[in-house]
């Protein structure tokens, strides 16, 4: 009894439950600290869990310039490079740029679904948003409990059923003398997996008098060669297959049946590459199905793929609660080789043409799948 009496003295006085309305005042603070941010630089650490059970780890640098024009998307710019990758990613507040020091050559985009992809791989893994501009947006909960450096923010998120993601929370660990975040954990769960995303701040510099990266004055625009960016594609490896006769391939069905490519000669294929663990994958899912629907009667075929048999269970499970009607198939090695899926980003959206030849590829969905599908169709092949 004594013993369990010391425990509970002990983690009383270094933890404090405080309320909803002590986090919202934590929350003011961390905002009125972020005002006064305007360059920043800092590495960090990132380990995530995924929902397949792998776990990756990763680390970078970021320097990150404050802009609050209204037609800046982020409220910031960025540079980001990731340790042990020769790309880098800037966005200088109306361009998204990747660029890659040995074939010095870049990319770009100014679309706002390209914009918004720039965070997703390489160095856009590194950005941490929330460092400088905490977003609460969505959060239906608030609480909070400190030591004696830090306090702990925790923010609750409604389920979000149509993806059968339960238990969202994102925990915020604010440094007490600087009043930033400088680590957080996003937990979630879905379909009995669960996926934790752990960031970790260190060698944090705030408004140095000599901030050493000018985002009006890009060097690397004149010193290297711009490619010409497909669909939004980053010059990821698969956009060499565009105007290629798609490699063939037989794979088996969620259901345990053999589909060849054999079967696409003379249709119009659209080939949607995504995974259990990728979430705008699942949300444009729907999209995807309409154009199925809209376009099945007329010579179109579609298949969803996923390639990561560690979550195939969880992506069995999701695709029979969604009811969802694409016919789904299973990647195998020689089509993960062929196709370059262990270097690509999802989701990835190729169209097969009625010769056979892939006339579209798109990293992530946008409303020229469908004019593309409709010029495929009414080719003669």
């Amino acid at each position: 009894m004594r013993k369990s009496g010391l425990i509970t003295t002990v983690l009383s006085l270094m933890y404090s439950i405080a309320s909803g309305q002590d986090a919202k005042d934590i929350i003011n603070r961390v905002f009125r600290a972020q005002t006064s941010l305007k360059t920043i630089s800092y590495a960090l650490d990132r380990r995530d869990t995924l929902l397949t059970n792998d776990v990756r780890t990763m680390s970078g640098n970021v320097k990150l310039e404050m802009d609050d024009r209204n037609t800046n998307a982020m409220g910031f710019k960025f540079w980001a490079k990731k340790d042990g990758e020769l790309q880098e990613k800037v966005y200088d507040g109306y361009v998204a740029y990747t660029i890659n020091s040995q074939t010095q050559t870049y990319t770009l985009t100014t679309s706002k679904s390209g914009i918004s992809n720039i965070l997703n791989g390489g160095g856009g893994h590194i950005v941490f948003p929330d460092l400088v501009k905490l977003d609460t947006s969505k959060a239906n909960g608030f609480f909070v409990r400190e030591d004696e450096h830090n306090y702990y923010l925790t923010l609750t998120y409604p389920d979000y059923k149509p993806e059968n993601v339960t238990n969202r929370f994102k925990v915020f660990t604010i440094d007490k003398k600087m009043m930033l975040p400088l680590a957080m954990k996003n937990h979630q769960e879905s379909y009995g997996s669960i996926q934790d995303l752990y960031y970790k701040v260190r060698n944090l510099e705030i408004n140095e008098p000599d901030f050493k990266y000018d985002f009006t004055s890009l060097r690397f625009l004149d010193q290297y060669k711009q490619e010409v960016s497909v669909q939004g594609s980053m010059g990821l490896p698969i956009m060499s297959l565009k105007d290629q006769e798609a490699p063939s391939f037989k794979l088996s069905t969620f259901s345990g049946e053999t589909m060849s490519s054999e079967n696409f000669k003379g249709k119009v294929v659209l080939l949607d590459l995504w995974e259990i663990w990728c979430s705008p994958c699942i949300a444009a899912m729907p999209k995807i199905e309409s154009i199925y629907e809209r376009y099945k009667d007329k010579g179109m075929l579609v298949y969803g793929i996923s390639s990561d048999i560690r979550g195939l269970s969880a992506a069995k499970n999701m695709v029979l609660k969604k009811g969802v009607k694409i016919p789904m198939l299973i990647g195998n090695e020689q089509f993960k080789k062929d196709y370059y899926i262990s270097s690509i980003a999802l989701p990835m959206y190729l169209l097969i043409d009625k010769s056979g030849k892939i006339s579209l590829l798109s990293n992530g969905f946008t409303d020229e799948i469908e004019d593309e599908i409709k010029k495929a169709l009414a080719s003669g092949g």
